[in-house]
């Protein structure tokens, strides 16, 4: 027994759509063929339930969950390499700013420099563009 028989699918229809190109985010795909493993887990359950079972059936609902599981925890896992990255830029730029401030008192102590450290103003270009905008909606 054929798994498009005890399904009742055409797999030349599902064989055509696999053949397509698609361009989308690999996150976006793995969250389609999810929605796509869901479907087939209720079709499973709704056989189970009308008494119509196979062990290729359980098989495949048990290699189904396994790989939503995987999906999913891939996901995450993805999600948060990206934050973790995110925090260590913001980390760096802090590190940064607070090295030009201790150049900028050197530079003052040592009197290399005529610029006066109390009316300098070290901040990034985003910290001046949102202080706009905020002074914009005031």
């Amino acid at each position: 027994m054929k798994l498009d028989d005890v399904f009742d699918l055409n797999c030349n229809d599902v064989a055509n759509q696999s053949d397509t190109v698609n361009n989308d985010e690999p996150d976006v795909i793995i969250r389609k063929n999810i929605d796509k493993a869901n479907i087939l887990l209720d079709i499973i359950v709704s056989q189970v339930e009308n008494g119509i079972t196979t062990a290729r059936m359980f098989e495949v609902a048990s290699m189904l969950i396994d790989k939503i599981t995987t999906a999913a925890s891939n996901l995450i896992m993805t999600s948060n390499n990206e934050l973790t990255l995110d925090i260590k830029r913001e980390s760096l730029e802090l590190k940064k700013r607070e090295i030009d401030i201790k150049e900028a008192l050197s530079l003052k102590k040592s009197g290399k420099t005529d610029m006066n450290i109390e009316k300098a103003i070290i901040c990034t270009r985003e910290d001046i563009l949102r202080q706009l905008e905020e002074n914009k909606r005031t």
